[in-house]
């Protein structure tokens, strides 16, 4: 292994699930289609209101139902799903990640996963996180606590990823 650039390691818990939800779902596209259907679904709601003259049709009612008790549930799941899926079976585990120019090499649970820089497609820079999400299968979503760096900082990590190309999503 080359020399490493960067290095990170903590404790991953339910707290680092709670950022991890926080930056995927709430900071990210899918909050915003969320906000698009519900403009939608209201300015379709206001119309038939008008054009109907106030009277409920069972169109209205489902429209209704959908954006306002299907679509915040499903949004409920799916951040439940996220957070679960984050969360380590063991309720803890220590997570080390090394960066050199061209890998990286996560340790999580006591597994070890290699990725090429170049395989990186896109992170998400939160708060307190930094998610790198490689492509291929992954246990759990990588999340680098931004305090945590032993070698480098978050700063020069961020111009790091975006001099290899890999694209930030907010």
């Amino acid at each position: 292994m080359k020399e490493p650039l960067f290095r990170n390691s903590f404790i991953r818990d339910k707290s680092t699930a709670n950022a991890i939800t926080k930056i995927m779902i709430l900071q990210t596209r899918l909050m915003k289609f969320v906000y698009v259907a519900a403009i939608i679904s209201l300015v379709s709601e206001i119309a038939i209101l008008i054009f109907k003259k106030g009277t409920p049709t069972p169109f209205y009612s489902m429209i209704f139902f959908t954006t306002y008790v299907i679509t915040p549930l499903l949004f409920v799941l799916m951040c439940f799903g996220v957070r679960m899926h984050n969360v380590p079976k063991a309720g803890k585990s220590e997570e080390e990640f090394v960066f050199t120019d061209n890998e990286m090499v996560w340790t999580s649970a006591g597994k070890t996963y290699t990725f090429d820089i170049k395989n990186i497609s896109v992170y998400y820079d939160g708060n307190d996180y930094i998610l790198v999400i490689p492509s291929g299968k992954i246990p759990m979503i990588p999340a680098i606590k931004k305090d945590s760096f032993t070698l480098g900082d978050a700063d020069g990590f961020t111009k790091f990823l975006k001099a290899n190309g890999v694209r930030i999503l907010k």
